[in-house]
């Protein structure tokens, strides 16, 4: 093999320069010997196995750092009191409003209250941790961000066999005796909404499972 010439040192120099950063690790004496044996064993060079740890130990802090948020976010929706006055007895069909403490509602139906109400809960907690939240509306979510609190009223409870047209019906009815959607948190007026009564949100966690 013929020597490498000065011109061929100089670009490989050249390369390695732009290529790849050579930070100075110091270690014990008799330590890089240690470390080189020991890549060599799983087939792997000294370089390959220095950027392999570092790599592996930064996904791992990453990881620990993501689980340790995710902790302290779950403690702190635990302790916040957004939504109140939950009805505890009852769960059938109902017209009910959300009320802030200035007095401005959202008003909505469903066939099952106490969950959909439970529901507006935790996504209300969720919004002021995270700044949105796709469950409620964006004016409801833009209230709980301002400092909002707001308490639940049944304003019209039904039968359990009551037809949806008719809950809609009557959920227009409240919506338009609190001055419509100018007045409400609500964004559409009933009729052009494409909410069915008795929808209930997916995602339904009784305050101790948040």
């Amino acid at each position: 093999m013929s020597p490498i010439s000065e011109a061929q040192k100089r670009a490989t120099a050249k390369y390695e320069a732009k290529k790849y950063d050579k930070p100075v690790i110091r270690m014990e004496k008799g330590k890089k010997n240690i470390v080189s044996t020991h890549a060599q064993e799983y087939g792997e060079s000294f370089n390959g196995f220095v950027n392999r740890a570092i790599n592996e130990t930064m996904n791992r802090d990453k990881k620990e750092s993501i689980r340790i948020q995710s902790r302290e976010r779950r403690e702190k929706l635990k302790t916040m009191q957004i939504l109140c006055d939950i009805p505890e007895d009852y769960d059938g069909p109902a017209i009910y409003a959300l009320i802030d403490d200035e007095g401005k509602k959202y008003i909505c139906s469903t066939m099952h209250l106490r969950q959909r109400l439970l529901s507006h809960k935790t996504h209300m907690k969720i919004a002021l941790v995270d700044g949105i939240n796709g469950f409620i509306n964006q004016k409801l979510v833009d209230a709980v961000l301002s400092g909002r609190k707001f308490h639940a009223v049944i304003l019209e409870q039904f039968p359990a066999n009551i037809g949806p047209e008719r809950l809609m019906e009557r959920e227009g009815f409240h919506l338009e005796s609190c001055g419509g959607i100018d007045n409400t948190y609500n964004l559409v007026p009933i009729k052009q909404s494409n909410c069915q009564p008795g929808d209930i949100m997916e995602y339904v966690k009784d305050e101790n499972n948040v």
